[in-house]
């Protein structure tokens, strides 16, 4: 698809569907853009970031509402060597 990069993940459509979301893996933040389906034009929609972001290993998904007023992401986190990884799920509103 015109402007998307081999690094980016699809997350959702806009409410017309004229436009697909999609997270850029492997950063933080992850920042998720709005790709125009027509054009292939991006624009940055949101940069979801943990208040601490100190070991975060991978991110999960990034799941949005239809009407992209509100999302949900998680993320795996190791503190310590040799211990757990432990999931977090984080729900915000846009």
């Amino acid at each position: 698809m015109p402007g998307a990069e081999i690094s980016e993940v699809p997350t959702g459509w806009s409410a017309g569907g004229r436009e697909l979301l999609v997270i850029v893996r492997g950063q933080t933040p992850a920042p998720v853009f709005r790709l125009e389906i027509a054009t292939g034009k991006r624009s940055l929609w949101k940069a979801p970031e943990p208040a601490d972001s100190a070991g975060i290993d991978r991110w999960g998904r990034v799941l949005l509402s239809s009407d992209l007023k509100a999302y949900i992401y998680s993320w795996v986190r190791t503190r310590t060597a040799g211990c757990a990884p432990a999931s977090t799920l984080i729900w915000s509103k846009a």
